[in-house]
């Protein structure tokens, strides 16, 4: 497998092994793991006669609820795999109950490869120094001893003043971190009024990067962030490149769909990402539903890779805000309007009914305000707060409470819109996209 020529390989021939890719994905699945026998059969899914990724619509649609039960059943696993043989991965967590994703060595050293690829694209040489901030730190490698790509794991759970410390002391050359990590690191940078060395590359990887993140971090680090996709469940799924416009996706291992109402979406609309892992053979996932919004895109990049589009990453579809005339906010356009005027991680929006929205603040989320210190909603700063959310919900009942910061929910991510409410989740009649 030629991971680094297959970027500049043409559309025709990546489909092409797609289309093979799939084919025996599909086959291997059937054969091997109970669950989709049992789906496929309920859906009478004529698995022969599948020939590429044109029959792909003849295969149902898997969710997270299913793949989690699948898993607790034991009907995940393909026949035959011993899982001490394995490595295995678990997921955050942050859609509900965490799932664990064995791998054999083979699709753990693919997984691997396809990400220092992303590395590779962007100037990683082996001499390189990386700092990587992740809530516990990942295991050495034997070549890290003699000098060769050295990493600083930075973990997120120390003080954020450690972690600065660590930083400082590392002088990387790659910086790697969810956008939360990074934006914490960046504000306590400039609050201590230190200047960190210019890496090469930022990478931020699990969680979208929002307006007010991409210009913090581009400001400290002086470099603009390059936005990773992924998920634990199927790896690295796409990319930015140098332009930080659209995603390349990586066709050699995974198919993405952005679906909106069960078919391909337009460019330009917002839909739902669902990837097939075409490599995956010990816990494969086909068709799966990533709950996560993009924008369709097509084309090709002005970089020149062959690579496959998509748009900008709009994020999950259960913080995304159903309003009552059937237009859908996504997570990037709530969280780019109040850019500037709420601090992310300092504020949360709850919805609670299509007319109805709650705004809880601790007392640092006002941008360049000292502190809110009481709960006056007479007041000039709720006041502004209140009609800039306006400009956006429209004319809702929206009330704002003070309250304290909220305890780490063990993920190391930023949770800021809710829906709380009972409302028609997963409908994108009519949305709003936002480039990335």
């Amino acid at each position: 497998m030629d991971l680094r020529s297959n970027v500049t390989r043409s559309p025709a021939h990546l489909r092409s092994l797609q289309d093979h890719l799939f084919r025996a994905a599909a086959i291997h699945a059937y054969r091997n793991v109970q669950f989709y026998r049992r789906v496929w059969d309920e859906a009478r899914v004529d698995v022969q006669a599948i020939r590429g990724i044109q029959d792909l619509e003849s295969i149902p649609i898997i969710t997270a609820p299913m793949v989690r039960e699948a898993a607790k059943l034991g009907e995940l696993l393909a026949r035959g795999v011993d899982p001490s043989s394995c490595t295995y991965l678990d997921t955050s967590g942050s859609s509900g109950v965490a799932l664990r994703v064995w791998k054999r060595p083979l699709e753990e050293r693919v997984r691997r490869a396809v990400g220092l690829r992303i590395w590779f694209e962007h100037g990683f040489h082996w001499r390189h120094h990386t700092a990587q901030f992740q809530i516990k730190p990942g295991p050495s490698h034997m070549l890290q001893r003699f000098g060769i790509s050295r990493k600083t794991w930075i973990s997120t759970e120390q003080s954020i003043e450690d972690q600065l410390a660590q930083l400082l002391e590392a002088k990387p050359d790659v910086v790697v971190g969810t956008a939360t990590a990074l934006r914490r690191i960046a504000r306590a940078s400039e609050a201590a009024q230190v200047i960190l060395k210019q890496p090469r590359v930022v990478f931020c990887a699990g969680e979208l990067v929002d307006a007010e993140t991409r210009q913090l971090v581009t400001r400290v680090f002086n470099r603009e962030p390059v936005g990773l996709y992924g998920q634990t469940e199927v790896g690295y799924i796409a990319w930015q490149c140098e332009q930080r416009g659209s995603f390349h996706v990586n066709a050699d291992t995974h198919f993405v769909e952005v679906l909106r109402d069960g078919i391909p979406a337009h460019p330009g609309d917002l839909g739902t990402i669902v990837v097939t892992d075409l490599r995956a053979r010990t816990m494969p996932l086909i068709r799966y539903n990533t709950a996560d919004l993009a924008i369709a895109a097509s084309g090709e990049c002005s970089c020149g890779r062959q690579l496959p589009l998509m748009g900008s990453i709009e994020g999950r579809e259960r913080a995304s805000i159903l309003l009552g005339d059937g237009r859908l906010l996504t997570t990037r356009k709530i969280l780019d309007h109040l850019a500037g005027t709420l601090r992310l991680g300092e504020f949360r929006l709850y919805q609670e009914s299509l007319k109805k929205f709650r705004l809880e603040l601790t007392c640092h989320a006002l941008v360049g305000h000292p502190g809110i210190e009481n709960e006056d909603t007479d007041s000039h700063v709720h006041l502004t707060v209140l009609g800039h959310l306006r400009k956006l919900l429209g004319e809702v009942d929206l009330s704002i409470r003070i309250v304290k910061p909220w305890p780490a929910d063990g993920t190391g991510k930023t949770h800021a819109i809710f829906r709380v409410g009972n409302l028609n989740e997963g409908s994108l009649r009519d949305t709003t996209g936002a480039a990335s």
